[in-house]
């Protein structure tokens, strides 16, 4: 059981850095366009 936590608390967190690397694109993107 643990194990199954353990793991899906993994999975969590490459949900939540994949969620912050996405927004922090959008964000240069939006720079981008300002600076443009």
């Amino acid at each position: 059981l643990r194990r199954m936590i353990f793991k899906s608390q993994e999975e969590n967190e490459t949900k939540i850095a994949d969620r912050i690397r996405e927004f922090i694109v959008e964000e240069a993107r939006k720079e981008k366009i300002k600076h443009a």
